[in-house]
């Protein structure tokens, strides 16, 4: 194809036509063959700076031209690291770590050249920061270019793999999950987001007031309590600034912001945001860690399976996959316990009834309220509290889905003859809406009494 001075465009629209399978499959392999280099012990790895790309508590990223064990040299990015003879195994510890991580969507450790005494860390070269992006900062990649549910699910992606390899980020925000960006002549750009970290562990407090999570924000003295669950409420407040083009889901006021983050509360500037966008973000934020989802199920919410009748199929296939690694005994009780008319309408009943608090709740409320006051007298309860608006737009989506018919099917699904993929897929399309909420609200349960690698995260990324 290369050797000839055919029309690239023409000859393309013949692949895909005769081969379309293979032919996208070999465009994948060759967009995601950027492989960690191996290191030669034998050859020379160096790199000469050409330029600062940024700086912060982290130290200074720079721009370099970094010539690998081969000889061969191209442009990278490389991080001066300097750390203090107590913080050395830590380093070391950590760029092993770097070095494991192999993934689409987090960013590629290349390196550890020394240069004058001194340490860089190199890594594949970006566009620029996702922070970048959303304040309409990138010549190249301009504001609003870019879909935000294909952002979110490669940011999704990047966490639920180094949480699968054990890694807590510490320290998720915008500003370090990064854009790169390969120019092509006829294809545009291939665009995919890359999972960064600003420095290594060896800080007491590491992360981003901003994104703390309300157990890190109240944490006491020398505790730190991050977890899987502070990342992914990381997530949630990532999710809410790429879709608001930046603007943090609380206020643009840093005491109000902090106070509603430290008091637990749900986010206050979501009314703007589609039904199934709300319902995710306010899970991932839940104020008990023990509610946030795996990250692994994230990417099951509605707000992606709902996207097309593929992602459905996918959603089908991949529930499919976890009912039939139950035991048999673990199986049966399941499929009684989720495809059942009554417990559909259990769900059902608690997604349509109004929020019950007990009164240590109701009082607790009420001294958050009272606080908030202080700060602005005329605030309302609503303002403070938005759950009972979020939850109504969210219920009234879910029910319209919602008939008499849909509990028997449910039941004739789990009949003796009846439980196959495609009466699960025929169920599912009829009332997607509801469905999918209701099956997705199981997940974590059917998961549980699987076994871990029910389909680990890389492999999720072909999907």
């Amino acid at each position: 194809m290369l050797s000839d001075n055919s029309d690239i465009t023409k000859l393309v629209d013949e692949a895909f036509k005769f081969t379309p399978m293979l032919f996208s499959e070999y465009i994948w392999y060759i967009a995601t063959s950027f492989r960690i280099i191996k290191r030669d012990p034998n050859q020379n790895h160096s790199i000469e700076i050409r330029g600062l790309l940024g700086k912060g508590s982290y130290g200074k990223v720079s721009k370099c031209d970094y010539t690998d064990g081969n000889g061969n040299t191209y442009p990278a990015a490389c991080k001066k690291c300097s750390p203090t003879p107590d913080a050395i195994d830590v380093f070391n510890r950590e760029v092993q770590t770097l070095r494991q991580l192999d993934h689409l969507f987090v960013i590629k450790y290349l390196d550890l050249v020394e240069k004058q005494s001194k340490k860089f860390i190199v890594m594949e070269l970006c566009e620029g920061s996702l922070k970048d992006y959303v304040e309409g900062k990138l010549e190249r990649i301009l504001k609003q270019l870019l879909d935000d549910r294909i952002l979110i699910s490669q940011v999704a992606l990047g966490i639920a793999y180094i949480h699968s390899k054990d890694i807590i980020h510490k320290d998720l925000k915008l500003a370090n999950i990064l854009l790169w960006c390969q120019p092509s002549n006829d294809f545009g750009f291939a665009k995919e987001l890359k999972l960064g970290q600003s420095e290594f562990s060896d800080t007491t407090h590491p992360g981003t007031e901003n994104y703390m999570a309300p157990e890190l924000l109240n944490a006491q003295g020398s505790a730190y309590p991050a977890s899987f669950a502070s990342d992914v409420y990381a997530f949630g407040i990532i999710i809410a600034r790429i879709v608001k083009k930046g603007d943090h889901p609380f206020t643009s006021g840093d005491v109000w912001r902090k106070a509603s983050m430290v008091h637990g509360l749900l986010p206050q500037n979501l009314q703007d945001l589609s039904w199934d966008l709300k319902d995710l973000i306010l899970i991932l934020m839940d104020n008990d860690p023990g509610k946030r989802p795996k990250m692994a199920l994230v990417l099951r919410h509605p707000y992606f399976v709902l996207t097309n009748d593929k992602t459905k199929n996918y959603f089908v296939h991949q529930l499919w996959a976890d009912i039939g690694l139950l035991s048999p005994s673990d199986r049966d009780k399941t499929l009684k316990k989720i495809f059942s008319s009554q417990s559909l309408e259990e769900w059902y009943r608690d997604l349509s009834d109004e929020k019950q608090y007990t009164t240590e709740e109701i009082d607790r409320m009420a001294k958050t309220l009272q606080f908030f006051r202080k700060l602005k007298p005329d605030v309302q309860a609503d303002t403070v509290y938005p759950e009972k608006e979020y939850a109504q737009d969210i219920k009234e989506v879910i029910t319209s889905d919602y008939d008499a018919v849909v509990g028997n099917q449910i039941d004739q699904v789990n009949s003796v003859h009846g439980l196959s993929r495609y009466s699960l897929y025929k169920l599912v399309q009829r009332s997607p809406k509801l469905l999918v909420s209701y099956l997705w609200s199981h997940l974590h349960d059917i998961i549980g009494l699987t076994k871990p690698s029910v389909s680990s995260a890389k492999d999720e990324q072909n999907n």
